[in-house]
């Protein structure tokens, strides 16, 4: 069995994809984390030393 913490799998279908974050998701990752509507998804605030508004 593969570690996966030495190589993480992708999971992929027609509705989804599933790997580790890189560089090139920056962009889509910072609107996610700024809508307001978005964030009561995420158990944290994205800066851990002030809550989330």
């Amino acid at each position: 069995m593969t570690d996966v913490y030495k190589q993480c799998p992708v999971f992929e279908n027609d509705n989804y994809l599933l790997r580790l974050i890189n560089k090139n998701d920056e962009k889509d990752l910072s609107e996610v984390y700024s809508d307001k509507k978005a964030l009561p998804f995420f158990k944290e605030p994205l800066n851990k030393s002030r809550p989330a508004d």
